[in-house]
């Protein structure tokens, strides 16, 4: 003959593997979970061949973030198709004076009017991968960060 189980060990085994759980995924995760990521919208009117979710965003060589989502959105009237390209910033990767979300929000917005622009460049020759990298081009004319849609537009 057997004997039956305990139900209260078995119900301490689950709550204890349901912590376990949860607290690896924390561990594991680095607080990723809790993070909140900006994300700001770049449209390109030309190909975007070999840009891809996941591709990194670079500002003078460094990552600063990583392409989300990419679409086509056709204008009816002007008979235009231009390609969103969305991307998420990681925080911290740009240090400076700017400590709240709407003081970086701030400090982009001055960087774009004072010539920071999103240029789509190829990371490999060999794959074709492309990247987008972030510099400042002095020559272009003057721009404002765009607040109408879902995201600032660079």
């Amino acid at each position: 003959m057997s004997k039956r189980a305990n139900p209260k060990v078995i119900g301490g085994f689950v709550i204890g593997a349901i912590v376990l759980v949860i607290a690896g995924v924390i561990v594991f995760s680095s607080g990723k979970f809790f993070i909140t990521k900006p994300k700001v919208i770049m449209y390109f009117t030309g190909s975007v061949k070999g840009l891809s979710i996941g591709s990194p965003v670079d500002f003078k060589g460094i990552r600063v973030g990583t392409v989300t989502e990419i679409y086509a959105e056709m204008e009816k009237e002007s008979q235009t198709v231009r390609i969103p390209v969305v991307a998420e910033l990681i925080p911290g990767s740009i240090q400076g004076t700017a400590g709240t979300v709407h003081e970086r929000m701030k400090l982009l917005e001055s960087l774009v009017e004072n010539g920071l622009r999103a240029q789509l460049l190829m990371q490999s020759l060999i794959t074709g991968q492309a990247y987008i990298q972030l510099n400042f081009h002095p020559e272009a004319p003057p721009a404002k960060i765009s607040h109408k849609g879902k995201y600032p537009e660079i």
